[in-house]
């Protein structure tokens, strides 16, 4: 009768410890704020990008992570994305103007409408990469603030 009265007791110590000391560590989803200013115009909409990797970045938006389409009101705009897990992560904008779902190019890839991405770098000849524009999430979350350029 005691042993079946310890091995009851036993039975509930897992569940105990899990409740006392955590079931493990689990990485809390937070939110990443994206603030954009400078739009010229309203016309068409905003495709926001954010990016997991490298591959794609910038140039192809189908391997982006979540794309956001959010119109313009103004020349300033925000967006959240929600519940994105601690990580590295990149943003890059495109001020859709003709609304056709992409970024038009003209001579050697320059871009014929708005853009942005995380951290603004300086690039004139080039897009720039995932490295210049990555930035990290942690559990308190992320705001970052893009200059949209044309």
């Amino acid at each position: 009768m005691i042993q079946a009265m310890i091995q009851a007791r036993l039975r509930w110590f897992p569940i105990v410890a899990m409740c006392v000391f955590g079931a493990g560590k689990t990485a809390v989803a937070a939110d990443v704020t994206v603030k954009m200013t400078g739009f010229r115009n309203q016309t068409g909409p905003a495709l926001v990008y954010l990016w997991k990797a490298a591959d794609g970045f910038p140039k192809n938006p189908e391997k982006a992570a979540v794309t956001k389409k959010v119109p313009i009101e103004g020349t300033a705009l925000t967006v959240v994305f929600n519940n994105v897990d601690p990580g590295t992560y990149a943003v890059s904008v495109t001020h859709d103007e003709n609304n056709n779902g992409k970024m038009d190019t003209g001579f050697a890839g320059k871009p014929k409408e708005g853009y942005g991405t995380s951290n603004n770098p300086k690039n004139k000849l080039s897009a720039p990469s995932f490295d210049q524009c990555k930035f990290t999430v942690d559990a308190s979350g992320k705001t970052i603030d893009i200059d949209i350029k044309y």
